[in-house]
């Protein structure tokens, strides 16, 4: 009897081993298969290597580069760098203010999206867009110590190696006017000029105005269509005739 059982709880260990290498080399296949079916991985590359050798060629090579990508030279966007500072911007967790600022002027500068910077400087949207808008801020409060209004008062005219207002002016249809002067009298033109300078010799600037493509919500886009079916911003712009800006209104 005692000879039975033991036969009996040799034979169920047996075929519980048996079941367990089964079991084993089903697991061991699938795994077989699943690895063959898998595609290869992308070699491993160290970003943040990639994007301190992109930092080092925008601002730390050659002026050329620097004055092509960013529109300025190196030292003196150094100096942007450390004044921006002084008016609040610093060094983020993983951003220097540096990257920020060449993020920001690489936008500016050529009318980039953010998927693009996010490209280039190896950097998700979100934190590009993040950058942009801290140096913006920063930008804003730099230029009401920069940006002064033109009067009559600090007129840059006063200054020297300025050209005045009226050297900017080109005169069109050179030969019609040669005709209209032959056949207008001598007098008649120079009074005409003197009123011209007497009514323009305190002018600091001209203004005008222009559209700007913008992007904007499919339901406000009615209001920003301009008369060429364009969806666009209305901006009011006046600059000096040395050609700087000093006011810009956006609509």
């Amino acid at each position: 009897m005692a000879t039975t059982t033991n036969q009996r709880r040799r034979q169920q260990q047996r075929l519980g081993l048996f079941w367990t290498m089964v079991m084993q080399a089903i697991v061991i296949y699938n795994e077989i298969r699943r690895h063959s079916r898998r595609l290869p991985r992308a070699p491993h590359r160290n970003w943040d290597s990639e994007r301190q050798m992109t930092l080092t060629r925008l601002f730390g090579t050659s002026d050329r580069i620097c004055h092509e990508l960013l529109r300025m030279k190196m030292g003196s966007f150094h100096r942007l760098c450390d004044r921006l500072r002084t008016y609040g911007l610093v060094d983020s967790r993983s951003v220097l203010v540096e990257e920020q600022v060449a993020i920001f002027l690489n936008t500016v500068g050529h009318d980039q999206h953010y998927q693009a910077e996010s490209f280039t400087f190896f950097r998700s949207s979100q934190i590009v867009s993040y950058c942009f808008h801290r140096v913006l801020h920063a930008c804003l409060r730099l230029c009401r110590d920069v940006v002064i209004n033109a009067t009559i008062h600090n007129s840059p005219y006063e200054k020297e190696n300025v050209k005045p207002w009226f050297t900017y002016f080109q005169v069109r249809g050179r030969n019609y006017f040669i005709i209209y002067f032959v056949k207008v009298q001598y007098s008649k033109v120079i009074f005409l000029l003197k009123v011209i300078f007497f009514l323009l010799k305190d002018v600091v600037g001209v203004i005008d105005g222009t559209h700007i493509t913008t992007n904007v919500p499919l339901e406000e886009q009615a209001k920003y269509c301009n008369r060429k079916q364009v969806i666009s911003q209305n901006v009011l712009v006046v600059c000096t005739f040395d050609i700087k800006f000093t006011y810009v209104l956006a609509s």
